[in-house]
């Protein structure tokens, strides 16, 4: 998994990419490091790779833990919103 940029005020973009063709859920979160849940989605892999753009303008500044969960796994990845 790729976060970038990792230091964001807008936006932030998270990439997969799959040796295979994937057709699966996955469920994205982003939480404060008291594990509170400020953004929550679920989308569908349909292919070799997932990109997607995450609008972080409401949130406040600070340090966030990003999960992204799937059949195939948990990846993780601080974010920091300035």
């Amino acid at each position: 998994m790729k976060v970038y940029p990792n230091l964001a005020a807008k936006n932030i973009s998270i990439h997969l990419s799959f040796g295979e063709f994937k057709h699966q859920a996955i469920s994205l979160k982003i939480q404060t490091s008291s594990g509170s849940t400020l953004f929550e989605n679920n989308f569908i892999i349909d292919g070799k790779e997932f990109l997607e753009v995450i609008d972080i303008s409401s949130l406040p500044k600070g340090l966030y833990l990003l999960t992204l969960k799937s059949i195939d796994g948990v990846w993780s990845e601080n974010i920091i919103v300035y």
